[in-house]
């Protein structure tokens, strides 16, 4: 279950130590245990130091999130333009830092991360996913399927955009919703759209949107798309409404799926349904439209052997509007160990 993201843009020294200020107010929101609450401290520093220095500005995302247990842990997601990593195994050295940051490098962001992962390409910047659990003794779970970038436009403090998936024995679910226009009434109306997803998750995608629409007549209307993967017989069942995209990659081929125009709740087509072949090795992308539908992940080589969100992060990172919220899911199947 993933709870609201803080974007902070790092163009300047404050901004810094706006990052890891908002680290620690999601620390003490999540319970965070003092050990952990100082790592998390490290690695947002580090990491929003590094984007100000080497890739010359950027963003740090913070997401908390609970686990399928009582778990909870926060992803530091730094994202940059800048050259890139040249030298990755010394960059990776404990210890090593290259332009004046506290020291610590991203070999102790590696070992004070349970998880930790980069994307880097020469001359077009660096993504950099650590996650760090709210108990320092916690160990990774497994290999994460789902992740997404959920933030709200420069200037708004809260999102007009929600998205959450379910995983349900060979099932998963997943939406998004996007409120008309952003700020306060986008987001009463997202939320929701998500109350109603949440209360009707034994229902299929058109079941999910038709429910929904109920709800959101008494707010300014949402685009909504749910996908619902079903693993055991590989296939996909797709609804939405409004401008939401949802697409399959597999095989270096993209196949894009269908949404009607309309406002849920307020004036839309009828709701319909559509299935689609899956595969074990596809990836199933959905976005609102604060991001641009230019991409190909076939550009990015190596990007698919990454975690979803660290996915998700360069999608966001490279084709994110600068006037709207965005939210950009990508989910896969369990890979094999």
């Amino acid at each position: 279950m993933s709870l609201e993201q803080v974007c902070v843009r790092i163009t300047e020294n404050t901004h810094v130590s706006k990052a890891r200020r908002a680290s620690a107010r999601i620390a003490q929101e999540l319970s965070f245990e003092p050990v952990a609450d100082g790592n998390l401290a490290i690695i947002v520093t580090e990491l929003a130091r590094n984007v100000l220095l080497h890739g010359g500005g950027g963003e740090v995302v913070l997401q908390p999130c609970k686990g399928p247990s009582t778990s909870t842990y926060v992803n530091v997601i730094a994202l940059d333009r800048g050259t890139g990593i040249a030298d990755i195994s010394r960059a990776m050295a404990d210890g090593y830092s290259s332009a004046g940051t506290p020291g610590t490098g991203l070999g102790a962001v590696r070992r004070l991360a349970i998880t930790f992962d980069f994307y880097t390409k020469p001359g077009e910047g660096t993504a950099i996913l650590a996650r760090i659990a709210s108990n320092p003794t916690e160990r990774a779970e497994d290999s994460e399927t789902t992740g997404a970038v959920c933030v709200p436009v420069a200037g708004e403090t809260r999102c007009g955009d929600v998205w959450e998936h379910q995983d349900q024995s060979g099932r998963r679910l997943i939406m998004i919703a996007d409120g008309l226009g952003h700020g306060i009434g986008a987001a009463d109306a997202a939320e929701e759209a998500l109350a109603a997803f949440r209360a009707n998750l034994h229902k299929s995608p058109k079941e999910i949107i038709e429910a929904a629409h109920g709800r959101l007549q008494k707010t300014r209307g949402a685009a909504i798309s749910v996908a619902e993967l079903d693993f055991q017989r590989q296939i996909v069942h797709y609804s939405g409404i409004g401008n939401i995209a949802g697409t399959i990659v597999a095989d270096g081929k993209s196949r894009s799926m269908i949404s009607h125009n309309g406002i849920v709740g307020h004036a839309s087509e009828r709701v319909r349904e559509f299935t689609f072949p899956w595969q074990q090795d596809a990836f199933l992308i959905m976005h609102s439209d604060g991001l641009t539908g230019r991409w190909n992940l076939e550009r990015y080589q190596g990007l698919q052997l990454k975690p979803p969100s660290l996915i998700a992060a360069v999608l966001y990172r490279d084709f994110k509007r600068e006037r709207d919220d965005a939210t950009v899911v990508v989910s896969c199947q369990a890979r094999a160990a």
